[in-house]
C-alpha cells in the first residue's frame, strides 16, 4: 500500500464535503449522477473545496462508467512528450483531449497511460531507453534518457513489459 499524503489536508476536506453534501442533498447518495452529463456532473462535483477536475473525473469514470478522461500529472506528463498536447497543466490538458478520446476507451485509455506513467515515462530518469513508443516521442531529452538507460534490464514479468493500449 501507498500513502497518499497530505492526510490531515484531506480528512478535513472530505469531511467538509460530506457536510456540505448533506446540507445540499440530505444525505451521502451521488447515484443521481448518473443521470447527469458529464458537463454537468463535472460542475456539480468541482463545486465542492479540494475538489478539483481529476477527482471529479475519476467519480464519473470509475463510480458511473460515464465516458470522461481524467488526467492526471502522469498523463499530463506522456501526452506533452509525445507531442499530442502542449499545455502547462493537467487542467489544460483535460480540456485539450477530452473530445479527442473515442468512446468507450476512457477507462483503458487512462488506466493504461498512468502504468506507463509510473513504469517508464517517469518525470524522473524516464527510461527511454525501453520505451515502446520513443520513435513518435517528441520528448527533447529523449536521446539522453534512451543512453542512461539502455542497459536496463527488462524483466519479463516487469512492469515495463504491457502493451500500452493492451484492453483496447
Amino acid at each position: 500500500m501507498k500513502v497518499g499524503g497530505l492526510a490531515r489536508q484531506k480528512a478535513k476536506r472530505i469531511k467538509n464535503l460530506l457536510i456540505e453534501l448533506k446540507k445540499k442533498h440530505g444525505g451521502f447518495d451521488l447515484s443521481f449522477l448518473k443521470d447527469l452529463s458529464v458537463e454537468d456532473g463535472i460542475k456539480f462535483l468541482t463545486s465542492f473545496k479540494g475538489v478539483g477536475l481529476k477527482t471529479a473525473g475519476c467519480v464519473l469514470l470509475f463510480g458511473f462508467d460515464k465516458e470522461v478522461f481524467p488526467v492526471d500529472t502522469h498523463i499530463h506528463r506522456i501526452l506533452n512528450r509525445v507531442g499530442i498536447v502542449k499545455t502547462k497543466t493537467p487542467e489544460e490538458t483535460f480540456f485539450a483531449v477530452g473530445k479527442l478520446i473515442p468512446d468507450k476507451l476512457s477507462y483503458h485509455l487512462h488506466t493504461g497511460l498512468i502504468k506507463f506513467g509510473r513504469a517508464i515515462c517517469k518525470a524522473r530518469d524516464p527510461l527511454c531507453g525501453v520505451c515502446p513508443i520513443y520513435k513518435i516521442c517528441e520528448f527533447e531529452m529523449k536521446s539522453f534518457y534512451k543512453k542512461k538507460t539502455k542497459d536496463v534490464e527488462v524483466n519479463k514479468n516487469s512492469a515495463l513489459e504491457f502493451i500500452l493500449l493492451d484492453e483496447v
